[in-house]
């Protein structure tokens, strides 16, 4: 079972280390992405095989990112493992924040599901050459400002933060929080984190640089290089500075954006309509997209159902209320699918699917409470399997049973075949 730990800043160094030659493309697979966003997402983290598997909370419910996986790591694995992890917790599956190509790949692995692309949620990619010039037409506008810029503040300089500029730090923050005009708890919230993080000043991971006009830090940047992308966390600036926005975005993509350094990541705008406008000026190459999936199973798609009848017994669903409170809730909860056996009009215990595990498979499990002839069983069990494959449309119907148990281990062969041994329990499966 994975065991996921709350992320802290304390982890910078191993996200990093899964983080820096990562090629997803987004803001989010970074690592002090996300340890800026712990405050929303409440994000933990584990490693599995040589994976980074990071759990989120969006809209209260856990989802998570795509492995991150060192070389050589198989990421088959780990999302075998997350959906392992789902399984023993009862909860269905769900990613956020997936890359565009990984998402086509969830497209084939998962038959059920539900997804969502929404525009606020791209990152803005540019050109890295084309920020270190801003050569021509398009980019007009933003010479003009840095220009200008220069002629008002001819002393200002750029350079790397340092431990000794704590202080200039924290006084610059006192100057943009006075003119801060948001005032929503998720545009604050990003503030304070953006305060904590400058005061970290590992360069090895973390880039930093702020505009210094004397003593004065009227500007400040914040990013990390992963795989062939600089992504920039943080630009804030005192709006007084005429000039000073375009002038530190330049100056930063000209220290930190090496000749491996293709692209220059943004982030995306936050539904903010000051800062998309901001950033649709600069001509974005392309849009970074993010998919959020919600995997379902057969049972969100289950037919009207009549009973099952064999020649002695009678197998009706509980899909409807009224019906047994434990079972329909568990149906409705999309967990279980119920079938009361009845023999005679008396109850005499149930055929059941559970355990789906969302990519076309579940197990049909029995609790027969009366004894009643093995053949009895066999082909009421048999005629639910096929309901599970030709109406459910499931790709696969699964038993098991301890190896010990030769009894049970009859009942399923009758109808399934056997596919592997785990540990003292023998797996049975039954295809379309």
């Amino acid at each position: 079972m994975l065991n996921f730990e709350p992320i802290t800043e304390k982890d910078l160094e191993l996200l990093y280390s899964f983080y820096k030659d990562c090629d997803y493309g987004l803001c989010e697979y970074s690592a002090l992405g996300k340890i800026m966003c712990i405050f929303m997402s409440n994000a933990c983290y584990t490693v599995y095989e040589n994976n980074l598997l990071v759990r989120n909370r969006y809209r209260n419910e856990y989802c998570f990112d795509y492995p991150v996986p060192k070389e050589g790591a198989d990421t088959e694995k780990a999302l075998k493992a997350i959906e392992d992890y789902c399984i023993a917790n009862e909860i269905a599956p769900a990613f956020v924040e997936i890359p565009e190509d990984k998402a086509q790949y969830l497209l084939t692995r998962y038959p059920y599901f539900s997804l969502l692309q929404v525009k606020s949620w791209c990152d803005y990619v540019y050109e890295a050459e084309k920020f270190k010039t801003f050569a021509g037409r398009k980019y007009s506008t933003q010479r003009n400002h840095i220009n200008n810029f220069h002629k008002l503040y001819p002393e200002a300089v750029y350079r790397v933060l340092t431990d000794s500029d704590e202080r200039a730090i924290e006084e610059f923050f006192k100057d943009y929080g006075a003119t801060f005009e948001k005032d929503d708890e998720e545009a604050l919230q990003e503030l304070e984190a953006s305060q904590k993080m400058l005061k970290i000043k590992d360069n090895s991971i973390l880039k930093t640089a702020g505009m210094f006009l004397g003593d004065k830090l009227i500007g400040v940047s914040l990013g990390e290089i992963c795989g062939d992308m600089l992504i920039i966390h943080i630009e804030k600036a005192l709006h007084s500075y005429e000039g000073i926005y375009p002038t530190i975005l330049k100056e930063f993509v000209n220290m930190f954006a090496t000749e491996n350094i293709k692209w220059i990541n943004r982030e995306d705008d936050a539904d903010d309509e000051g800062l998309r406008k901001s950033k649709l000026r600069y001509r974005p190459d392309f849009f970074a997209r993010k998919y959020f999936f919600e995997i379902e199973n057969e049972l969100k798609y289950t037919p009207e159902t009549e009973p099952i009848k064999t020649e002695a017994l009678t197998l009706i669903p509980v899909t409807k209320e009224g019906m047994d409170e434990d079972f329909y809730s568990k149906y409705k909860a999309k967990k279980a699918l119920y079938f009361t056996v009845k023999k005679e009009e008396k109850n005499i215990g149930e055929i059941y699917f559970t355990d789906f595990d969302y990519r076309g498979g579940a197990y049909i499990k029995y609790d027969i409470r009366e004894n009643i002839c093995k053949d009895h069983i066999k082909k009421a069990l048999k005629k639910v399997a096929n309901f599970g494959l030709y109406s459910l449309h499931l790709c696969v119907v699964y038993a098991s049973c301890n190896e010990s148990d030769g009894e049970t281990q009859e009942v399923f062969s009758s109808f399934m075949r056997v596919k592997e041994t785990e540990g003292e329990n023998v797996i049975f499966e039954k295809e379309v």
